[in-house]
């Protein structure tokens, strides 16, 4: 999808899931399926700055989902919030005519970030400092694309992580992809 047509749905949807209380933590497009996928959270109320999500429900739901939540009850992504949030985007992209710049129809796909979250703003780095990262760059930095180590800093322009014991630096620009590690 291009950055114009994310821009469009973002500043289409942001808003009205803001005012529920929900943030969109990353929209992907797979061309080919003609599927959109939309990672949602809820808003990090009182939830310590880098909780992991806790293991709601140990089973699996028939959907092959488990429920995780924070620290408060309200940064539990369910199943029904998955749900709430599919018809309000589908009403707004649907009347907004957003199924055009996508050539004609798509699927829309919702669900929580998971326990590998993806980290795309600086506000998801800084949230989650003290936890492990796994980061791909755009471009090879000292022979190798892809890090892994403890997130120690993160502010508006720069990640910093410890990789084997050695500190490394990274500009949003050079960051390709970055997702939290689970920790069991």
């Amino acid at each position: 999808m291009s950055e114009l047509l994310v821009q469009k749905v973002e500043a289409a949807i942001l808003p009205v899931l803001a005012r529920d209380g929900y943030e969109v933590v990353l929209i992907e497009f797979l061309p080919r399926a003609k599927t959109m996928r939309l990672y949602i959270d809820r808003e990090p109320s009182d939830r310590e700055p880098g909780a992991a999500p806790k293991l709601v429900d140990e089973e699996l739901s028939s959907a092959g989902t488990a429920t995780f939540a924070g620290s408060n009850p309200g940064s539990v992504v369910t199943l029904e919030d998955c749900q709430r949030v599919s018809r309000l985007v589908s009403d707004i992209l649907d009347g907004e005519g957003f199924a055009d710049g996508i050539d004609g129809r798509f699927t829309l796909e919702v669900s929580s970030p998971g326990l590998d979250r993806p980290l795309v703003k600086p506000k998801d780095f800084q949230r989650f400092v003290g936890r492990k990262v796994q980061l791909t760059t755009r471009e090879m930095l000292d022979g190798r694309r892809k890090f892994a180590g403890a997130l120690t800093q993160a502010d508006e322009a720069s990640v910093h992580l410890e990789v084997d014991g050695k500190p490394w630096v990274f500009a949003y620009d050079v960051i390709d992809r970055a997702r939290l590690v689970p920790e069991f």
